[in-house]
């Protein structure tokens, strides 16, 4: 980890008609980790309706490869994608559905298009389902790979609605070398042995051009008392590499003190017991079946809520193949008066590689304290948001060491002479510490901005913005300055764009304002009245 990752984003929920939602996201992240910038942008525009009949979505999403802090699903990094699905009931017992969707990869170029229809079946304790699907993906050059499939699969529920028996099957009929739907056969059974606890075993065969597996996997669901959960598996996985069978366990437990204390912790682990003993043709790729690596992972947090403020913490500790980790996380939210809020954030982190200094090994530690306050009366003409940032960084290779240290700060100040026009002013501070190679290195820089900002008429606007960084230590001096454009696309929110005439780039100061030369868009809200305390919440988790 590092210490500093950012996190801004627009969500935006509209009812068009009855049962008929619309969806817009927009976020972008900047992380810094021990130097390494990574910065991305991510998309989502959705229809969604929802009747007595019919449930069915269009959407349009993009996450590009620098997105996310971590959480993100690593089959959608990279990629683009568009398309619709939905089920339509035609009876009680009887309905149709499907999806059509076009993926991309951003970073190969390649596409896979899909398009499936089902209808399904389903009357008390049975329930069947027979559809189709095409699979194809364009790698480039002229390879395409393709499946295309008939899909059936019957369930039945009996011993008194205790035990689920299924059975699924994909065949292919005309192409079997996509790599994502080969020819696969499933059998499983969930029996729920008590109110709490649920027994399940599933078998899966796959044959493909690229690969046959066998999978067996059985284990235990429970809730064995009230805010705990109990997660156990075993599972086999076989292919024509070798064998490789592994154990998953997990336990989640939330208990409630007080009304005000609440306290969670988890344990989650992985242990192969049998591994493959022939070769990977792609180390980079992880297995199909278990964890890619053994991993025993614990955590302990409590939550403390009070009306206008709350504390949270955690603990946690990991420990795998490749390295050791432990972190801790603190965070305080709270509206001391009205109109006044603050936070403040701690992250420690102490990373060591199993490998070793002397294998060439890297150890870290970092450290992050953010402090936030926010000024935003009722009624006022001024609105102010001030952020502190304490960062630590520490890597050692090799018996090197490197550490940074950075002091942070942004203050932002905004004033509404009259219903037309606010104008904001900007200043940054930045102070940093570098051990690099046994010498140290310090720097102090700051940045004074100003924006101007006039509306044309209800929805319109038009801006002009300029910006100067100065580094103390090097006597450089750079300038940022540009006009913008404006719309209110719906309450509370709005779109500018604009273009930097001249322009710089700077990882601590650019990711509120788009600093660097060039056309850029901003999304923008509107703090209203009675949102002080969503003004704490963004600064608090920027």
């Amino acid at each position: 980890m590092s210490g500093r990752s950012n996190l801004y984003g627009l969500d935006t929920t509209y009812k068009i008609g009855a049962g008929t939602t619309l969806k817009a996201e927009a976020a972008r992240t900047d992380t810094d980790f021990g130097g390494a910038v990574r910065e991305g942008n991510a998309w989502l525009a959705e229809v969604d309706h929802q009747s007595t009949k019919l449930q069915g979505k269009v959407y349009f999403r993009e996450q590009g490869n620098g997105f996310g802090l971590g959480q993100q699903n690593g089959s959608e990094t990279g990629t683009r994608k568009l398309g619709v699905d939905g089920t339509y009931k035609l009876t009680d017992t009887v309905s149709v559905g499907g999806q059509a969707y076009r993926q991309y990869n951003l970073a190969t170029s390649g596409i896979q298009d899909v398009v499936e229809g089902k209808t399904t079946y389903a009357s008390g304790p049975y329930g069947a389902h027979l559809g189709f699907r095409h699979a194809s993906d364009d790698l480039g050059g002229g390879s395409t790979k393709t499946s295309d499939q008939l899909t059936t699969g019957v369930s039945w529920l009996t011993l008194n609605k205790r035990l689920t028996l299924r059975a699924d099957h994909d065949q292919s009929i005309g192409g079997n070398d996509n790599a994502s739907f080969p020819t696969r056969t499933t059998f499983g059974a969930d029996f729920k042995a008590t109110d709490k606890v649920t027994l399940f075993a599933q078998q899966e065969f796959t044959n493909g051009a690229g690969a046959s597996t066998s999978t067996t996997s059985a284990g235990m669901k429970a809730t064995p008392w009230e805010g705990g959960t109990v997660n156990t598996s075993m599972g086999q996985n076989l292919n024509e590499n070798g064998e490789r069978v592994f154990a998953l366990f997990g336990l989640k437990q939330t208990w409630k003190i007080t009304d005000k204390w609440s306290v969670d912790g988890g344990l989650d682990r992985s242990q192969s017991i049998i591994k493959p003993g022939n070769y990977h043709f792609n180390v980079n790729v992880p297995p199909a079946a278990g964890a890619s690596e053994d991993f025993t992972a614990v955590s302990l947090g409590s939550s403390y809520r009070e009306k206008k403020w709350s504390w949270d913490n955690l603990v946690e500790f990991r420990n795998s193949a490749s390295e050791d980790k432990w972190g801790v996380l603190s965070g305080f939210v709270g509206e001391p008066k009205d109109g006044w809020g603050c936070s403040a954030r701690l992250q420690l982190f102490d990373t060591k590689s199993s490998a070793g200094q002397s294998s060439g090994g890297t150890d870290s530690v970092t450290g992050a304290l953010r402090l936030g306050m926010v000024y935003r009366p009722l009624h006022t003409r001024w609105i102010i948001l001030d952020r502190l940032d304490l960062l630590y960084n520490q890597q050692e290779t090799a018996g090197v060491k490197n550490d940074s240290r950075r002091i942070v700060n942004n203050l932002t100040a905004n004033f509404k002479p009259d219903d037309r026009l606010q104008v904001s002013l900007l200043y940054g501070a930045k102070y940093v510490l570098e051990t690099i190679d046994s010498k140290l290195y310090g720097s102090y820089t700051d940045l004074l901005g100003t924006e101007g900002r006039y509306d044309l008429t209800k929805d319109w606007d038009v801006g002009l913005h300029a910006s100067i960084l100065h580094s103390w230590s090097s006597g450089q001096i750079s300038y940022s300055s540009g006009p913008s454009i404006g719309y209110n696309v719906m309450k509370n929110a709005w779109v500018s764009l604009g273009y930097n005439i001249v322009g710089f780039a700077d990882k601590d100061f650019s990711a509120a304002n788009y600093n660097a030369q060039g056309p850029f868009i901003h999304f923008r809200f509107k703090f209203d009245q009675n949102s002080v305390r969503e003004a704490v919440n963004w600064i608090s988790h920027e």
